[in-house]
């Protein structure tokens, strides 16, 4: 049986809808009407007093949690945002400041690895060699998988080993220039001439 609904049946429309705080009333939409089952909402105040209560609250604790749960992703994402592109540039290259870091990656650009031939080929302490890893994997620069016991490590972007190879080519021209300048110290000064 339909019934017009009263004002503060109509209020309680929106959370009824929402929340389901109401499983045995129906919105009968476009015509302001609820069909009852059982129970005439807008005749008994005490009953609405009840679910609005019971909604509001329900209402507000959804509402704290989805706010509690969004409060660290939107200020991380503010603070990613707010930072100077320059200041994320220095962070990453900090992270490559480490010869054994350069060298797992260079290592990691052939193949993927273990960690035991990693240990084998960087030649340093394993309690070393895995804090290293740990911030090449919190950078997001590798990747691991499991095989069986077995940690193998990848590199996350082809870009990692074209980066490493232009560093390179800028170290060879750099130091081709310094063996220049070197050659031309090393050549005898000539004898000053005395003066006429």
């Amino acid at each position: 049986m339909l019934e017009p609904a009263s004002h503060a049946a109509v209020d309680l429309l929106p959370i009824a809808d929402e929340f389901d705080v109401l499983p045995e009333a129906r919105v009968v939409e476009g015509l302001g009407f609820i069909e009852l089952s059982r129970v005439a909402l807008a005749a008994d105040s005490r009953l609405l007093q009840v679910i609005r209560r019971a909604a509001n609250d329900r209402f507000s604790a959804v509402e704290r949690r989805r706010r509690r749960d969004d409060a660290p992703a939107a200020e991380s994402q503010v603070r990613r945002v707010s930072r100077p592109l320059y200041q994320v540039k220095a962070e990453f290259f900090k992270t490559l400041g480490h010869p054994a870091r350069i060298r797992v990656l260079e290592l990691l650009s052939e193949r993927d690895h273990s960690v035991a031939e990693i240990l084998a080929d960087v030649g340093i302490e394993a309690t070393s060699l895995s804090q290293q890893l740990a911030v090449l994997r919190k950078s997001g620069l590798v990747a691991t998988r499991k095989q069986g016991s077995t940690v193998i490590y990848s590199l996350t972007s082809p870009d990692i080993t074209e980066l490493l190879r232009v560093a390179r080519t800028i170290l060879t021209g750099m130091l081709s220039g310094q063996v220049e300048l070197l050659e031309d110290l090393q050549e005898p000064l000539a004898a000053p001439q005395p003066d006429r």
